[in-house]
C-alpha cells in the first residue's frame, strides 16, 4: 500500500509541475488582443486582404469587430491561444443583450461588449446581409 501512495503523489507533483510549466511558457488562459492595430493585422490576414476604417474593441479586448469601406465586416476571436479572423456574411444571426452583441454562425457564438458603439455595430452587421 506505501507503494501505490509514493506513485500517486508523485503523479500528482508531475501533473501539478506541467501545469506550472505550461502557465510559464503563456499556454494558460484567453488571449488579450493589445490594441487596434494587433485587429486591424489580423484582419488583414483573410484571403483578399481587408482594410479597416473602422474597429470596435471588446471591452474585456477578447475579441474585436472590423469594418471596411466597402461595409464588409470581420470578426476576430480566440480560439485556443490564438485569434482567427473571419468575414461575417449573411448566415450570421445577430442579438442584443444591452451593449452587448450576440453573434451566431451554425456552431459558433462571440458575445462581444462594444459599449455604447453596439448600436452602430448592430447596423453594420444587419446593412451586410
Amino acid at each position: 500500500m506505501g507503494a501505490t501512495v509514493w506513485q500517486f503523489a508523485g503523479s500528482v507533483a508531475a501533473i501539478a509541475a506541467l501545469v506550472l510549466l505550461a502557465s510559464r511558457l503563456g499556454f494558460a488562459g484567453r488571449p488579450e488582443l493589445l490594441d487596434e492595430a494587433e485587429a486591424r493585422s489580423l484582419a488583414a490576414e483573410i484571403p483578399g486582404g481587408f482594410d479597416a476604417v473602422a474597429v470596435g474593441l471588446d471591452r474585456a479586448r477578447n475579441a474585436a469587430l472590423l469594418r471596411d469601406d466597402g461595409g464588409r465586416v470581420v470578426l476576430v476571436t480566440p480560439v485556443g491561444a490564438h485569434f482567427v479572423a473571419r468575414l461575417l456574411g449573411p448566415e450570421v444571426a445577430l442579438s442584443r443583450e444591452g451593449d452587448r452583441l450576440v453573434l451566431r454562425d451554425g456552431r459558433r457564438t462571440a458575445t462581444l461588449d462594444l459599449g455604447s458603439d453596439a448600436d452602430a455595430w448592430a447596423r453594420a452587421i444587419v446593412r451586410q446581409e
